[in-house]
């Protein structure tokens, strides 16, 4: 089995941290600059070969506006659980890599504690090996994702 658990404290109710999550078009957000349509493109590419990032970013309306519902899908990504105010996860199932990842989000007194999660049950080979490759990648984009929800959830607090 395939584990990454990475987590970060969030002074906001878990129902904030979710609606925030909900409401952003794009759901893992790292670098303005990679969810432009060629760093998709390459992002896609390296998750689920040029198929799904050729499918990705022929779609005609910007990324930013894309939105995301239970059974919606964005190239490999499938949203398949999405419980108010506690989890959003999505499964992957790609060439690659096959696995699921979202959000967990715990409450703690009066912050919530927002876990990143991507799980992969029985790899093969291939996705051992991609996992090595690929793991130092995750993790520093999977600690930018949770401080870019940390600084917006937080930053809509104060407003």
């Amino acid at each position: 089995m395939i584990q990454d658990n990475r987590h970060i404290t969030i002074d906001a109710s878990s129902a904030t941290v979710f609606h925030l999550i909900d409401t952003m078009p794009n759901k893992f957000p790292v670098y303005a600059l990679l969810e432009t349509k060629p760093f998709l493109f390459l992002r896609l590419l390296l998750v689920d070969g040029f198929r799904s990032a050729w499918q990705a970013v022929k779609i005609k309306a910007p990324v930013d506006e894309l939105k995301f519902e239970e059974g919606d899908t964005l190239g490999p990504f499938l949203l398949d659980e999405r419980i108010e105010s506690r989890k959003y996860f999505f499964t992957l199932k790609s060439f690659f890599f096959n696995c699921r990842t979202g959000y967990v989000m715990a409450d703690d007194n009066t912050s919530t504690i927002l876990h990143f999660d991507l799980i992969a049950e029985n790899p093969n080979l291939v996705e051992k090996i991609w996992w090595f490759f690929v793991k130092p990648i995750h993790g520093l984009f999977a600690n930018k994702v949770l401080s870019n929800l940390k600084n917006r959830v937080e930053r809509i607090e104060c407003e």
